[in-house]
């Protein structure tokens, strides 16, 4: 495994870079070329704990889960699934006939296209 140094020189961006491992042995690595396991060891050690200031971590309660509707809202009923259609069918029922149309082709694409 990539020692947490190596990571934070090499992890910078994705793009190839030359890294020492801990037994000095140097290797091109880019992101996609690191376990799961060697991003978090990088993320965990990283200066500071960017994940330690946070309002759960403080104990502050959740927010709603949703908005509080204003006293003034105009409030609009809107209609029940089954009360739409999509001419004289109703909308679910058009919805679950939907098939789709299209045609494909077993001509290639020119460079134009």
């Amino acid at each position: 495994m990539l020692a947490t140094s190596a990571l934070l020189l090499c992890s910078c961006s994705n793009q190839p870079s030359t890294c020492a491992t801990d037994t000095g042995e140097e290797s091109v690595r880019t992101l996609d070329d690191l376990s799961s396991a060697q991003l978090r060891l990088f993320l965990k050690g990283l200066a500071g704990d960017w994940r330690a200031n946070t309002a759960q971590n403080r104990g502050e309660p959740a927010p709603p889960v949703q908005q509080p509707i204003p006293k003034d809202a105009l409030i609009i009923n809107l209609p029940t699934p089954s009360d739409i259609t999509a001419g004289t069918m109703p909308l679910a029922q058009a919805v679950k006939q939907r098939r789709s149309h299209r045609e494909y082709s077993t001509a290639t694409l020119t460079s134009e296209e």
